[in-house]
């Protein structure tokens, strides 16, 4: 979606634009979160909310990797381990 002049961004300062749809990986696990992330990627989307306490970091990694720095990511979101999670 970054790049892509049809889909809505916001500029975030110095730091570039983020796309404003983007893909929650919160109840994706296993080779479902792999497959979805991919499938993402490949349709346009180009930002993945993610969060350590989903435990699928590796699923949604080895999705981004496997589509190649021809589709890469835009913008990644993501949360810090919380202690009371």
């Amino acid at each position: 979606m970054a790049g892509d002049p049809s889909q809505p961004i916001i500029s975030l300062d110095s730091a570039g634009a983020m796309p404003l749809v983007g893909l929650g990986t919160g109840a994706l696990t296993g080779s479902q979160c792999h497959r979805a992330v991919r499938y993402a990627l490949e349709v346009g989307y180009r930002h993945l909310d993610t969060a350590t306490m989903y435990h699928n970091e590796h699923e949604v990694g080895q999705a981004v990797r496997d589509e190649g720095p021809v589709r890469a990511v835009g913008s990644a979101t993501t949360a810090p381990a919380n202690s009371t999670n």
